[in-house]
């Protein structure tokens, strides 16, 4: 409905609801992680299409956006940092990208930078 008035939107997506996309869904049900910042899109609806993203950060985060595309032209160069390692997986994921380094440039979805920075948007709106 919002993409049919003009209004471009993002926000994460819960892979238990039940109509979440069954092939990412998947994502959820493999043995083996994505690689660190893997992405990918997938278009839902033709007319008034919703793009559903799963991008693979520290956890597997899924995305519905009205305002992103899955393109070359929707990613930022940042300064990122080394995270905290909790576990053997996100021990071996920040090894592979970051090495001895604390601070590294990586290539990231707009998407992801954008949901982080304004998130909170519409609830402090709602609160003026």
């Amino acid at each position: 409905m919002l993409r049919r008035l003009g209004i471009a939107v993002a926000g994460i997506a819960q892979s238990n609801s039940k109509d979440y996309l069954e092939v990412h869904k998947r994502a959820d049900k493999r043995k083996e992680r994505l690689p660190f910042n893997f992405i990918t899109g997938v278009v839902v609806g033709v007319v008034n299409s919703v793009l559903s993203i799963v991008w693979q950060d520290k956890n597997l985060v899924r995305f519905l956006t009205t305002a992103y595309l899955c393109s070359d032209e929707d990613v930022n160069k940042v300064n990122w940092r080394r995270p905290r390692v909790y576990n053997s997986f996100l021990k071996k994921l920040v090894a592979d990208v970051w090495g001895n380094d604390l601070i590294k440039k990586l290539t990231l979805p707009r998407l992801s930078i954008d949901y982080n920075n304004w998130m909170g948007g519409v609830d402090i709106h709602d609160q003026l």
